[in-house]
């Protein structure tokens, strides 16, 4: 994860009109205060100085601060619902807004595996099959601010981060849901092949690479040309 000497080191809003959203994001590891100088709070989210943090569908978890308080956030937070915190220093998040949300006595472990290819152009977090973020997001399915605008709709996030199609039945009760996060895990049937399959994917993503503009060429008739493209798309920001 990251490390910062201040505030925010997953994401930090100050000043207004400053809005923003987190939706559909996994944000883990990350140390504020690293100095431990006592001067930062929000390992994972910080909200200060009228900005505004909304988040949505999105697992906060395992995040620190020195001073032992707003490790996975600090500040005011909205929760948009379905959020899983391992714990909620800010009181931001609960059962009424539709979250899982740990506190410091009682942590909820979010069961996030290490930062490694599980397939994808990225690495990511992937969620253990008993991790409570599975089949937890909203039941009307994912959906990202897809440009940031006022009073516009919503709409449908069909890939999580490496690309992989959600939702999908992770916890086998016979109904897909989103899981929570920027991952998916897969159903607990797919075989050895699909799940191979999927990390193929971020072996291939590796290969290959983008070149400066100025680097690029016409291909000859015996070039290939590879096209590119982000595997996936989560905007969380609204000045997620």
């Amino acid at each position: 994860g990251n490390q910062a000497n201040g505030s925010g080191c997953g994401v930090f809003a100050s000043g207004s009109p400053a809005i923003v959203r987190i939706d559909n994001c996994t944000i883990t590891g990350n140390a504020a205060d690293a100095d431990a100088s006592a001067g930062g709070q929000g390992g994972g989210i910080a909200q200060d100085s009228g900005s505004e943090i909304r988040v949505a569908d999105s697992a906060l978890a395992d995040n620190t601060a020195a001073p032992a308080a707003g490790r996975d956030c600090a500040g005011s937070i909205a929760s948009q619902g379905y959020n899983v915190v391992r714990i909620d220093d800010c009181g931001g998040f609960g059962a009424a807004s539709g979250d899982l949300a740990g506190s410091a006595g009682a942590p909820l472990e979010a069961q996030l595996g290490p930062l490694a290819d599980n397939g994808g152009p990225t690495l990511t977090h992937l969620p253990a099959v008993t991790s409570p973020v599975v089949d937890f997001g909203a039941p009307g399915g994912c959906s990202i601010d897809d440009d940031g605008l006022p009073g516009t709709p919503y709409v449908p996030l069909l890939a999580d981060q490496r690309g992989v199609s959600r939702p999908r039945d992770g916890d086998g009760d016979g109904f897909a849901r989103c899981d929570v996060g920027a991952v998916e895990v897969p159903e607990p049937g797919a075989g050895a092949a699909s799940v191979a399959a999927w990390l193929g994917l971020g072996a291939l993503a590796r290969r290959i690479r983008v070149r400066p503009a100025s680097s690029w060429r016409r291909p000859s008739s015996h070039q290939a040309s590879w096209p590119t493209s982000p595997a996936s798309r989560v905007r969380r920001a609204r000045p997620k």
